[in-house]
Parts: structure tokens; sequence; C-alpha cells
């Protein structure tokens, strides 16, 4: 019998997942200042996740990179929606 999927598998999974948006999108553009509205997206979910995750595991410093990295990914998302380019 296998065992189910953790939720730390599902979080790396979506953290590398987040990163190929913005790396075919650096590529090709040469540029960091395009950010891909999925891979925002995507990191602000991983994040959060983590956070999830590091209150399951009752582990304080997953929950504080889980939270801080939330806000990070939360603010730079709100800046590309508001942004008029």
């Amino acid at each position: 019998m296998t065992s189910p999927i953790s939720l730390s598998y599902v979080i790396f999974i979506l953290a590398a997942a987040s990163t190929v948006p913005q790396l075919v999108q650096t590529y090709t553009t040469q540029q960091t200042r395009d950010f891909s509205n999925w891979s925002l997206a995507l990191n602000l979910l991983a994040n959060a996740l983590l956070a999830i995750h590091g209150y399951r595991m009752r582990d304080t410093g997953l929950i504080a990179l889980g939270a801080w990295f939330t806000i990070y990914w939360a603010y730079l998302y709100s800046v590309k929606l508001r942004s008029l380019d």
C-alpha cells in the first residue's frame, strides 16, 4: 500500500511550478521587471500552504517563513495587478 502524498510534496511541486512561468518570461524578455501573474499567484499559494503546513507540524519557523513570503508575494501581486503596464 502506498502512503498518501504529504503536504510538503504538494508545496514543493507548487513552488517549483511557480518558477517556470517567470523563468520562461525572463529568458524571453531578458528583463526581470516583468512578473507573470501565474508565477505570483502560485508563489502566493505555495507559501500560504507552507504556513499552514508549519502550523500543522507545530513548527514556528515554517509558520514565520510561510507567512512572510505569503505577505511578500501578495504585495508583489497587488502591485502587478495595479500597474498600468
